[in-house]
């Protein structure tokens, strides 16, 4: 049996307590959390990321920016890649496929002001 690990991001918004079903347009504050998770199987890393956000969404929580009490609603997983290089210093643990892109938008989504050229 061959164990996997997958990169998982899960999307959470906070529910204020007595706050009513949120319309569609309506703003929010979420998060996007990563995790890794070991599974033989991308189903089995699915069904552990949806016990990882059950256990999440049960804690009731404080917005530090507010001091509004609630809690945290999973909106969904957003994704679960595979990471194919053993893990340690350095392993890639995913990457992003930049299709007919120009130097300038890619200048753009560099954040660290590290460009080698």
């Amino acid at each position: 049996m061959k164990v996997n690990w997958f990169f998982v991001s899960l999307i959470y918004r906070f529910q204020i307590n007595g706050q009513g079903k949120l319309r569609p347009r309506q703003r929010c504050l979420a998060f996007e959390n990563w995790h890794l998770i070991k599974a033989e199987r991308r189903s089995i890393a699915e069904l552990k990321a949806k016990k990882i956000a059950k256990k999440l969404c049960a804690l009731p929580m404080t917005d530090l920016d507010t001091g509004k009490e609630g809690s945290w609603v999973l909106v969904g997983i957003k994704d679960i890649w595979p990471i194919h290089d053993e893990l340690g210093d350095g392993a890639e643990i995913g990457w992003c496929k930049h299709i007919n892109t120009t130097m300038e938008s890619l200048r753009r989504i560099i954040v660290t002001g590290y460009r080698p050229n």
